[in-house]
């Protein structure tokens, strides 16, 4: 077998939170031999802490992801150690960590056997699932850096970005999280500030990717709701796969049970679905949480054609 043949595809949906990730992940994940992993970088916080996995059930009884740690580990309580590792080494704060040239001996030898880790993680995605595309919707830059310095992995970024001012709105309401089904939990709520800051820092650093990535790919959260099927069928060209694989009937589609580690509460819907743009945002933010935002992040917003 040849080389390139051995290669993991894997499809990362890069950008920002709010911006319809999981959304994009489980479409994609509608198509034959794609899997919806759900953000991958997380998974071994997740399996340790034994979260809902989309099937609805726990992930360390859950079928698939058991398979999985068991192929990739041998061990499954080995799933700790690689949480431990992986906030040594590839949360956020790392990012400069990873791009800079020259890094210390600890940091190298953390990173390259984390890297190790990964590789084996994916490969065990791959076998347990028998499909030929990972869906990974973990979204975080330095995320996507380690993966693209892995030969063994055949990366391709999808960059997806939302109007800030939606996501700072989204980012500010307190939100079931049912993934920590043995508690009563929320996911995690961002002032308008922080959403927007975040928001532009995190977009500069992804849209960066396009210059150290060979398959880049931008598309805004506003064109995949209001024409899926489009969206997708330019999605899949650029990813190499045939546009015929399709689910879609203009905008319904029928969601199957998936296994995503994690992502929104969306990830737990079955049966048929309507994907409309959610413009909540437009009426119900306040004016000035909604300067605020537009202040704050005008520059990516003008790039992107938000502001005209």
């Amino acid at each position: 077998m040849e080389k390139s043949a051995q290669r993991v595809k894997v499809v990362l949906i890069a950008g920002y939170g709010r911006s319809g990730s999981t959304l994009l992940d489980l479409l994609l994940g509608q198509i034959d031999g794609f899997f919806s992993a759900g953000q991958v970088q997380g998974w071994a916080r997740n399996f340790h802490q034994n979260w809902l996995c989309g099937c609805g059930k726990p992930l360390r009884t859950c079928e698939v992801w058991r398979a999985v740690a068991e192929e990739a580990l041998g061990d499954i309580e080995k799933s700790e150690r690689v949480a431990a590792l992986q906030r040594s080494v590839a949360s956020p704060r790392h990012l400069p960590r990873i791009l800079c040239p020259v890094k210390t001996q600890s940091y190298r030898e953390r990173l390259e056997q984390y890297s190790a880790l990964l590789l084996e993680l994916y490969r065990a995605i791959r076998k347990v699932s028998a499909s030929r595309v990972i869906v990974d919707s973990s979204k975080v830059p330095a995320h996507a850096l380690i993966l693209n310095r892995m030969p063994e992995i055949d990366l391709r970024v999808i960059h997806l970005v939302r109007d800030s001012r939606a996501v700072a709105f989204s980012a500010s309401r307190k939100k079931p999280n049912p993934g920590v089904h043995w508690d009563k939990a929320y996911t995690r709520t961002y002032t308008p500030v922080r959403a927007a800051l975040g928001w532009s820092y995190t977009n500069f650093c992804t849209h960066m990717l396009r210059y150290v990535t060979p398959h880049y790919t931008f598309v805004r959260y506003e064109e995949l709701a209001a024409d899926p099927s489009a969206t997708l069928s330019r999605l899949l060209a650029t990813l190499g796969e045939p546009a015929s694989a399709l689910a879609l009937e203009g905008r319904r589609i029928e969601f199957k049970r998936n296994h995503t580690c994690s992502g929104n509460v969306m990830r737990f819907q079955r049966g048929p679905i309507e994907i409309v743009p959610d413009t909540e945002w437009v009426g119900k933010m306040k004016k000035g949480n909604r300067l605020l935002a537009t202040a704050l992040s005008w520059p990516l917003l003008l790039r992107y054609a938000y502001l005209k």
